[in-house]
């Protein structure tokens, strides 16, 4: 899903952890295109188009291969469109692409370039590839194809059974279709992940809950007892505490937008996770208190780029979190945000490089965090001058 060829197979479309690339085959050389924060696949036409997900909390955008401005080519929706992987027809107009959720109903769509049109195709579980006049799709763990002229771009014929056991992640099927009457795809029992206790040498020492295809970015309770996860289910992604002792796995988030990358407070009586509910697409941050069950979102700026947050003060009267501007040529910078009401969030990092993933010293006093202002992503250590007194 990450990596997309070019038309002519010499270059190679790619993610990092904050930009896509392309990569040129013949004289090995990689370029930035642009910046990312949770990229979901990417198409490239015939003319040198390049379609790409930047965020899967929202829209696609388009761009030259050889770099540039990009604009948004999806349609304004309100939720905003949650897309993924989209994939360029034959005639480099018209494209595919999936609907996660949002201000239309989940499913494989249509859409053209210079058109604010769309059309939903089919209900589907994950994103579909065309592929030598058929359309793939999965529902469930099942593989269908059904004819499809890309000319019109219309659906005929029966729906045929192709394969079972097909594994589904939440931002796509792991399913490729080649021009040579080929396909490819990955099975469920490939994809399933366990979450394993080691001590400091390497050794394995156990595992905690059982085998899941769909879990990830665990969080450890300050006493060790519990673990807050992200887990989808049918699309759905949401946060869960599994109870260690008793292999236990409770719900804490029912609403059907994205709530993900929990994050305990250093008294184990809150959970702070990124929500994707009314905010117009960008992800924004919402604390669940454990003991009664009630979330409230963090009064933050409705006009800044999606958050997440990545430590919490020992003293537990601070959040550290990322901001990633959606503006082309946005970066993402790191805030902190006092869990008073009454506070307002200041700015840690300004740069046009990317800074994240920040993280507390044991007294407070210090932030070591990722940047990429060298070229690469690096570790660095960053001493606050000062924070608010709430």
């Amino acid at each position: 899903m990450a990596q997309f060829w070019s038309p002519d197979s010499q270059s190679i479309g790619f993610y990092t952890t904050t930009h896509l690339k392309r990569f040129d085959l013949q004289s090995g050389e990689s370029q930035t295109l642009a910046n990312v924060i949770t990229p979901a696949g990417g198409t490239w036409s015939q003319d040198g188009t390049i379609l790409y997900v930047p965020n899967d909390n929202g829209g696609i955008f388009r761009m030259s291969a050889t770099g540039g401005d990009s604009v948004e080519v999806t349609p304004q929706r309100s939720p905003a469109l949650a897309t993924r992987l989209p994939q360029f027809l034959p005639d480099g107009r018209h494209f595919l692409f999936y609907v996660a959720r949002g201000g239309e109903p989940a499913g494989v769509y249509v859409g053209e370039l210079g058109s604010e049109a769309i059309r939903r195709l089919l209900a589907a579980d994950a994103p579909a590839r065309y592929g030598f006049g058929y359309l793939w799709f999965v529902r469930g763990e099942t593989l269908f194809a059904q004819q499809f002229d890309p000319a019109t771009q219309q659906l005929g014929g029966p729906v045929i059974r192709v394969a079972d056991d097909v594994a589904v992640a939440p931002a796509a099927a792991a399913i490729s279709a080649s021009e040579s009457r080929s396909i490819a795809y990955r099975t469920v029992s490939g994809t399933r992940t366990r979450l394993v206790w080691f001590d400091r040498s390497g050794k394995q020492l156990g595992v905690a809950g059982e085998e899941e295809t769909a879990i990830g970015n665990p969080s450890l309770s300050p006493d060790g007892k519990r673990l807050a996860v992200q887990r989808t289910i049918q699309q759905n992604v949401d946060v869960w505490v599994l109870d260690l002792g008793r292999n236990v796995l409770t719900r804490q988030t029912f609403d059907p937008g994205i709530d993900a990358m929990p994050l305990w407070s250093p008294d184990g009586n809150q959970i702070i996770f990124t929500s994707l509910r009314s905010s117009g697409g960008a992800a924004q941050l919402s604390v669940r208190h454990v003991d009664t069950a009630a979330d409230e979102e963090l009064r933050l700026p409705t006009d800044g780029g999606s958050r997440i947050a990545s430590d919490w003060s020992p003293d537990g009267r601070f959040v550290l979190y990322k901001e990633f501007d959606e503006v082309a040529g946005g970066s993402t910078d790191l805030w902190v945000i006092p869990m008073d009401p009454r506070g307002t969030p200041v700015r840690v990092t300004q740069s046009p490089y990317n800074e994240r993933d920040g993280q507390f010293s044991p007294d407070g006093k210090w932030i070591a965090y990722e940047s990429d202002e060298s070229g690469q992503p690096e570790i660095l250590n960053w001493k606050p001058l000062s924070l608010p007194d709430r």
